[in-house]
């Protein structure tokens, strides 16, 4: 029927309902509460049958008598079997008593049933009295009214105001129609004396296990209105909340005292009953939706209608009971009204086992373990309440307090698994202050109760008397001053002892709880030592980034933090600890210049919820509170992102001063580590430079080829550690092929593209191809190959000397400087040509021509590179191609090497002072 009802409808219906409950419970309370009462519990006694004197048996164990006695004034409740109803019964058992009888009496004294033998002859000759009007006290309020007045668990009350009864509930009503500013009489009767007690009834009798109830049906009311109306779209949760609602007044203490034939008790009966046997049944229908939908079982709604028919007859049965006045019955059905349900829901799970739904969640056992807690409070309580009072007050106090837990059990898990809809998070600053505040309330209500307890408790000292140093044991007992005196002294003793121990209990729990909430203090001193070891050791920036977040986290409890450093203005390392949403990180990688923008003329620690910039408004969403820059003599290297402390506390003056302390040190591990980077660096370049050199001399010849009619020298030079500039040699069936070409940039690159094209035209210049052919083709496998920032220069000239002539092709490098003997000149010979690896195939073949020489003996072809016809002089460069063209004129003649040294000192190093601007090659090939 609920799910009938819209959410505002239901709302409507349980504000409704809930004014109704609480409207009814206080008026019944305050009705209920306004009654005098004598603070004791009597009830009608088993039998009104009481012996005048004593009676004299025995008890046979295992063959063996031993002697018994049936004390003065007991209650004979059987004998042999017949129940003393009336002194009819009484008679009758009396004259056909056998020889010896079995008789069934209430010891008064000892507030216990006991059997025991008795011989006839005994039996018969004792008198027995038939009390018309009688209760029996059960149990007596320490220092209450009736204890002050002299009540004595075990009395029989046998009249009020001098008005008898029929019954206990007659005698109640007696007691309630009293005027409470007057003494009530009571005529007891103790042991076989008669004896008369004034009682003078409290007004206002509140027990503590009263306020416990109160309590527990305030949180099961507040719950119920809190899910009903903040989730009442969920049919389970409606079901829920009017199972709480029910709940609500069964707890509320209610007594038909002094107010029968009353409408409104009446009406309050059939609440309390419909509330004892429906919320039973609202609870059970929603466990079939919880902690998983068990559709199998829901589908039979012959399951669902059962469950309200068994509280409905339930209910029926309590109403009865009560208004017939079979109290007993109508007490005992209040206490186990859950169990046809209960009963129910076992036999469902019986008989559809196999059918029920299985959760991955651990609810199931948890809930488990709390029911049979539940379970064994329940029976502890319902036994006592009948056999013992006592003890009855205490069970209750422990029933009634584990029911109350059960709301806050069921919420938790509905929050936790987000339970339709249901996820709220309770601050842990909350958490710690309600720990903190039920620890103290324990303490000092430890500390109050044990107190009581030795303010009433008397102690029996033995006849031990001290004197000076000395102990005598005295032969009478301690005077009562001295035992006095020794009593006070043991007390406070047991006091300061029991105060020390719940002092000590407190410390542990207190540094238990700030454990658990992250409220420890830690060592700033020490912390921030460890942290600057731990700087100094980490050389490496990510490494340094990541061990400071994680050593800042776990020493000042922090939920999430970062680090951003910065190299020159560039961002060169994010680090962050607990941050999950990758998009964040990126967002900040990408706009960290919006956050130190603003930082750069802060030099203070920033409070996130007070900036207006964007990214900053997104790192506040997500957790964080603080913007902490870090310098390096003014200058901005990085900052701190500082989220929420764990414990939930704000940053106090010393975290500050702590944080400031660690980006000083942060600062100057950030210098040296660019530092230790850029000397790594330069190590690195220069290993990496030895290498180029290496794989450099590795690919140069190392001789000079031997061909007839040809007389060679060349010469390199790099102007740093490697150069960019090579040369080669390619021979096949006696022809000379010679190579030399510049590569694009220095280093190791330059040094692997030169090895790689060598490789190539060495490879290809076994296919015996022309030397145009030989390029295109050298062309199309290096530009697949290089990268694009690349390019090779280079000049090939391959000579016959067979024929005396020389086929000259350029790929963009310099021309070729023949010298001829005939005319006695220098002649450039510069065929059109572009560098290898920028164009594709076809671009570059049609870019490239040959050239055909006929040389003779004498003359002179000459190599070189861009590094010998130019030098830098005053920031300008400066062509020498004219000095290179005088200085081969000049000295032709000589042989190539002694040439080539003519060259270098001539051209390439006429200024001793002046460093050289390029490498330099020179290669030089003379006909003989």
């Amino acid at each position: 029927m609920l799910k009938i009802f819209s959410n505002t409808n239901f709302k409507y219906l349980l504000i409704v309902c809930a004014i109704f409950l609480i409207v009814f419970a206080i008026y019944s309370q305050v009705q209920f509460f306004s009654m005098p009462t004598d603070e004791n519990v009597f009830a009608d006694p088993p039998s009104k049958v009481i012996n005048i004197l004593p009676i004299d048996g025995f008890q046979e164990s295992e063959g063996q008598s031993s002697g018994d006695s049936i004390p003065i004034g007991s209650l004979i409740v059987s004998i042999n079997g017949i129940t003393m109803t009336d002194t009819v019964s009484l008679k009758y058992a009396l004259e056909y008593a056998p020889e010896i009888s079995n008789v069934k009496f209430y010891d008064r004294n000892k507030n216990l049933l006991r059997t025991i033998l008795i011989r006839k002859n005994e039996l018969s000759k004792n008198k027995f009295s038939y009390l018309k009007s009688a209760v029996l006290i059960l149990w007596v309020k320490p220092e209450g009214s009736s204890d002050e007045a002299g009540l004595l668990p075990g009395d029989l009350i046998i009249s009020i105001n001098n008005k008898e009864f029929d019954n206990a509930q007659q005698a109640d009503e007696l007691l309630v129609k009293s005027t409470p500013d007057s003494p009530v009489k009571y005529v007891i009767l103790r042991g076989n004396e008669i004896v008369e007690k004034n009682v003078s009834l409290a007004k206002l009798n509140i027990s503590l296990d009263a306020i416990l109830r109160y309590f527990v049906s305030l949180i099961f009311l507040l719950f119920s209105l809190f899910l009903g109306l903040k989730h009442c779209e969920h049919f389970p949760i409606r079901l829920l909340s009017i199972a709480f609602l029910l709940m609500a007044p069964i707890f509320i203490p209610f007594a038909l005292r002094g107010v029968e034939n009353f409408f409104f008790v009446r009406l309050w009966v059939l609440v309390i009953a419909f509330s004892m046997s429906f919320s039973f049944g609202f609870l059970a229908h929603f466990l079939l939706y919880f902690p998983v939908e068990q559709k199998n079982l829901i589908s039979r709604k012959f399951i669902v209608s059962s469950i309200y028919l068994i509280s409905f007859a339930v209910f029926l049965l309590l109403v009865f009971s009560t208004f017939s006045r079979f109290h007993q019955l109508a007490s005992l059905l209040s206490n186990i009204s859950f169990i046809p349900i209960l009963g129910y829901r076992i036999l469902l799970n019986i008989f559809y086992r196999k059918k029920i739904i299985k959760t991955d969640k651990p609810i199931k056992r948890k809930l488990l373990v709390y029911f049979w807690i539940l379970v064994l409070f329940t029976t502890l309580f319902i036994l006592s309440d009948s056999n013992s009072p006592n003890y009855s007050k205490i069970f209750a106090i422990f029933f009634i307090s584990s029911i109350g837990l059960f709301p806050f059990i069921l919420f938790y898990f509905l929050n936790k698994y987000n339970y339709y809809g249901i996820s709220y998070r309770i601050r842990r600053n909350f958490l710690y202050l309600l720990t903190r505040g039920l620890l103290e309330i324990i303490s000092l209500a430890l500390i109050i109760g044990a107190l009581y307890i030795l303010s009433i408790t008397t102690i029996k000292f033995p006849n031990l008397h001290l004197v000076g140093t000395r102990i005598e044991v005295l032969n009478r007992p301690l005077p009562p001053e001295r035992n006095i005196q020794y009593e006070k002294i043991s007390i406070a003793l047991l006091s300061l002892i029991f105060i020390l121990l719940v002092i000590k209990f407190r410390t542990k729990t207190k540094n238990f709880i700030l454990k658990k909430f992250y409220r420890t203090q830690f060592n700033y001193k020490k912390t921030a030592n460890d942290l600057s070891e731990l700087i100094v050791r980490n050389i490496n920036l990510m490494d340094l980034a990541r061990n400071v977040i994680t050593e800042i986290q776990n020493s000042m409890f922090l939920k999430k933090a970062g680090l951003l450093i910065l190299q020159g203005d560039k961002l060169c390392c994010v680090e962050f600890f607990n941050e999950n949403d990758e998009n964040l990180i990126f967002r900040v990688k990408t706009r960290y210049e919006e956050i130190f923008e603003n930082l750069k003329n802060v030099n203070s620690i920033l409070n996130l919820e007070l900036l207006s910039n964007c990214i900053y408004t997104e790192l506040s969403k997500a957790g964080y509170e603080y913007l902490l820059p870090i310098r390096y003599k003014e200058k901005l290297v990085g900052c701190l992102v500082l989220g929420q402390k764990l414990s939930e506390t704000k940053y106090t003056n010393e975290d500050f001063e702590f944080l400031e302390i660690i980006a000083r040190n942060i600062a100057i591990a950030i210098e040296n580590s660019s530092l230790a980077e850029e000397l790594a660096k330069q190590e690195r370049l220069k290993q990496e430079l030895e290498i180029a050199q290496r794989l450099q001399l590795a690919s140069l010849p190392k001789e000079m080829p031997k061909v007839e009619y040809l007389s060679i020298a060349a010469i390199a030079i790099p102007a740093l550690e490697v150069g960019g500039d090579f040369f080669d040699f390619l021979q096949k069936d006696g022809k000379l092929t010679v190579v030399v070409g510049d590569v694009s940039g220095k280093g190791i690159s330059a040094a692997l593209y030169m090895s790689k094209i060598q490789g190539i035209l060495r490879t290809l210049n076994e296919f015996d191809l022309p030397l145009k052919e030989l390029l295109v083709k050298a062309n199309g496998l290096l530009a697949q190959n290089i990268e694009k920032n690349y390019f090779i220069s280079a000049i090939l000239c391959q000579f016959d000397p067979k024929t005396s002539t020389a086929i000259l092709a350029r790929a963009g490098h310099l021309g070729l400087y023949y010298y001829s003997k005939a005319s006695g000149s220098v002649a450039k010979i510069l065929p059109k040509g572009i560098v290898l690896g920028i164009a594709h195939n076809e671009t570059f073949a049609q870019n490239i021509e040959t050239k055909v020489l006929k040389y003779s003996k004498g003359d002179c072809f000459v190599f070189v590179t861009d590094g010998v016809i130019e030098s830098l002089e005053g920031g300008k460069i400066i062509s020498k191609e004219s000095k290179l063209v005088d200085v081969i004129t000049e000295n032709a003649h000589l042989e190539p090497n002694v040439l080539s040294e003519k060259i270098l000192t001539g051209i390439c190093f006429d200024n001793q002072n002046t460093p050289l601007f390029d490498d330099l090659t020179i290669l030089i090939v003379k006909p003989n």
